[in-house]
């Protein structure tokens, strides 16, 4: 039986709120983190934990338009105006070891549970239900998947970091080996856009999860390690050489369909599938999961160099490396079985796509002026995967329609993936500040990231870009008369795109015994005290496309999120 999510009211916000800020400040007792000398002698141990609750409220009703349409409705009709959202409970654990400052080993562990998602089931529009249209995850009032359960509600957890270290000199240079799970991620950029037009996209694979719930989410807190071996040696005071050898692949952690920022439902790894209609048959498109790349082994190199009379830091950077960022697109299901056979059989499957063979050139400055933290990134990008319409064909799904979709013949797996290739460039340029006390705050911080992004050239699988004048985004009257042509308004990527985004934190030290105060406020658009409470108001902006009953394309998939605001209080210790 279905199980409303918790509806809000002013009594169980208040209790919820104590609740989460009792263990807050139980777990906060010990004013500092657990670490010891062992009497003074070389070998040292550091043991810090980080106790994080959330609790979010939706303030906005649902969107009939966006519900409609079968591929966003349970994302859309989950949780209703005033619903909590989330109930979460997070704890960070982390474990340092040294000894002498000659080796060491860092371990951490993430566990998670969220009670909003105890007892919840997959809902949908009342239109759709009514007509025995099934969710992504089944019929309507299905579960999630074990892996969204898993994500999602918990209580679960992983290891994250899990590595030893080791430093030595070699002649006058000093050289530091890191070998097992770690993060290496190299350039100046601070907020997620930065982490996608940066010198170390795909570097590190992102919990996008988090930067979606949590917008202004620092890139470090979005961090996954790989199984790497990585080294650091100081040529001189002034110049140091970086390298990085990967042994391990995995893709970004994504939004999952049917959660509260999941933007598709279709998405990614949770769901079985997504209801559809092609020439007014219904049929269930399967989920028919990942396609990684197989024996990969990124790797990269970096110099950076201070210039002491500019006192100026220059980075550069070479980097070959397999996309960790997915291109979902819909392939042949032999056999057309599909989890709901016979009731909807499955003609299509659709598939994460993961290019590989990449090579990013890369150049970055950072300097501070007039005590402004200010940075500079440039990147090119040679046979880079180029955009591709979310759910796109790699095939005609009938045989006439060959011609027209692929002009130049059909798609070919290049580097693991059907997308075209082309070149690129990326810039971000960004800042960080701070500004003295006032009599509004005690202090506030602030920071500011732009960034810009460039189409030099398609050079292979053009059909498969979903960029103005290529594929389905060209002006083919024919593809117009078809219904299938799309334009920038329905996501065409265009030949320049620019972004930016900021962030703006006030803080109010001692508010009570051992309290301070921050509240962030953060927008992006695109064209420690013992106790931390934040308290955002979260949105999302886009454009969407609709018929008059239903949104029919949308510009990105953050348009998806746009009626799907919340106010997030977040509280957090670290001991």
């Amino acid at each position: 039986m279905y199980r409303n999510p918790p509806a809000f009211s002013f009594p169980k916000l208040i209790r919820l709120c104590a609740a989460t800020l009792v263990l807050s400040l139980a777990a906060s007792r010990p004013a500092a983190a657990f670490g010891t000398d062992f009497g003074g002698s070389d070998f040292k141990l550091r043991w810090d934990n980080t106790l994080r609750g959330n609790l979010g409220v939706r303030t906005t009703a649902p969107d009939d338009k966006l519900g409609a349409n079968p591929a966003f409705t349970a994302g859309e009709y989950s949780f209703k105006q005033w619903n909590i959202v989330t109930s979460r409970l997070d704890l960070l654990s982390e474990l340092d070891l040294a000894y002498s400052e000659l080796v060491g080993a860092r371990g951490s562990f993430a566990g998670w549970y969220d009670y909003v998602y105890q007892n919840h089931t997959v809902q949908i529009a009342p239109s759709l239900a009514a007509m025995n249209i099934p969710s992504s995850y089944g019929p309507a009032g299905s579960e999630f998947s074990s892996y969204t359960r898993k994500r999602y509600r918990g209580p679960s957890g992983e290891l994250l970091d899990a590595f030893g270290w080791i430093h030595f000199d070699a002649g006058p240079v000093p050289i530091t080996i890191k070998a097992g799970r770690h993060s290496i991620y190299w350039g100046e950029t601070l907020l997620l856009g930065g982490a996608i037009h940066g010198v170390a996209y795909s570097q590190v694979p992102l919990d996008l999860i988090k930067g979606f719930a949590t917008p202004g989410t620092e890139v470090k807190e979005l961090y996954r390690p790989l199984t790497q071996v990585s080294a650091n040696a100081q040529l001189t005071p002034s110049l140091s050489l970086s390298a990085q050898y990967l042994l391990q692949w995995q893709s970004y952690l994504y939004p999952e369909g049917g959660t509260f920022v999941g933007p598709a439902d279709f998405a990614f790894n949770g769901p079985l599938g997504q209801f559809a209609q092609i020439g007014g048959a219904p049929f269930f498109l399967k989920n028919g999961g990942s396609n990684d790349p197989r024996q990969v082994h990124d790797w990269g190199v970096a110099l950076r160099y201070h210039v002491d009379f500019l006192d100026t830091t220059v980075g550069t950077y070479y980097r070959h490396y397999a996309d960790k960022l997915a291109a979902v697109l819909l392939v042949p299901n032999p056999g057309g079985q599909g989890p709901l056979s016979p009731t909807l059989n499955s003609p299509l499957q659709y598939q994460q796509f993961y290019a590989q063979g990449v090579d990013l050139f890369g150049l970055s400055l950072a300097k501070q002026i007039l005590g402004v933290s200010t940075a500079l990134e440039g990147a090119y990008r040679h046979h880079t995967p180029l955009a591709s319409q979310p759910l796109g064909l790699t095939v005609p799904p009938a045989a006439p329609l060959a011609p027209l979709l692929f002009p130049h013949g059909l798609p070919q797996v290049i580097g693991n993936s059907y997308q075209a290739r082309g070149e690129t460039v990326h810039v971000v340029a960004n800042a960080i500040g701070q500004i003295s006390p006032t009599a509004i705050w005690s202090t506030a911080s602030w920071n500011l990231e732009a960034t810009y992004n460039h189409l030099f050239s398609v050079d292979s699988n053009p059909d498969m870009f979903f960029g103005m004048g290529y594929g389905v985004c060209r002006t083919d009257p024919t593809l117009v008369n078809a219904g299938l042509a799309k334009n920038k308004n329905d996501g065409c990527a265009t030949r320049d795109s620019a972004g930016v985004a900021a962030s703006f934190t006030p803080t109010w030290y001692q508010v009570f015994s051992g309290v301070n105060l921050l509240l962030p406020l953060t927008g992006s658009w695109t064209y420690w005290g013992t106790l931390r409470l934040d308290l955002k108001y979260i949105g999302f902006y886009g454009q969407t496309i609709d018929n008059g009953k239903m949104v029919t394309s949308s510009n990105g998939l953050l348009s998806l999120l746009k009626n799907r605001e919340s106010v997030v209080l977040t509280a957090k210790v670290t001991f």
